[in-house]
């Protein structure tokens, strides 16, 4: 894969794939409860990057997205060595807040995990403004490619 391979990817989703390594694991070889989230991170620093939002860029402009919330949902193991799939898309956009996704794959290609990551649009001025545009883009992209439903609170009359 080259950097044109990486630049001209789906900007609705990203997808990569990752081997469980030590560092992921406890004492078992069993993925750690909490490392989901840090493959989550990873892709979505790489859905906004596509988008041309580079999490870099977002942390010091006028408005940014601070994490608010995090879910994690563990539906099997994942153990020492497994090959996993990454998938990770904007769920959600309401007023000032949206989701991300991610479904984490085993080798199987059975969904092992899901994160649920929440962002708030801050203003340094103190206003309250609303989720980027962008980021209703995103979601729109996800629902047209079946990845979530087709209407959200910002869609509605």
């Amino acid at each position: 894969m080259t950097l044109s391979d990486v630049d001209s990817a789906p900007s609705h989703v990203d997808e990569y794939t990752s081997r469980v390594s030590m560092h992921h694991t406890d004492a078992a070889g069993v993925v750690y409860i909490g490392h989901p989230v840090q493959w989550a991170q990873v892709g979505m620093e790489n859905l906004f990057r596509a988008a041309g939002r580079p999490i870099e860029e977002l942390g010091r402009a006028d408005v940014h997205y601070p994490m608010v919330r995090q879910v994690i949902n563990h539906y099997g193991a994942l153990r020492l060595g497994d090959l996993v799939v990454v998938r990770t898309f904007v769920s959600r956009v309401g007023d000032r807040s949206f989701t991300t996704t991610t479904r984490i794959a085993g080798p199987d290609g059975g969904v092992r995990a899901t994160v649920e990551l929440t962002g708030v649009a801050v203003s340094r001025d103190g206003t309250k403004p609303r989720a980027g545009q962008w980021l209703r883009d995103l979601r729109s992209a996800a629902a047209r490619h079946g990845l979530t439903a087709d209407r959200t609170k910002e869609e509605r009359p």
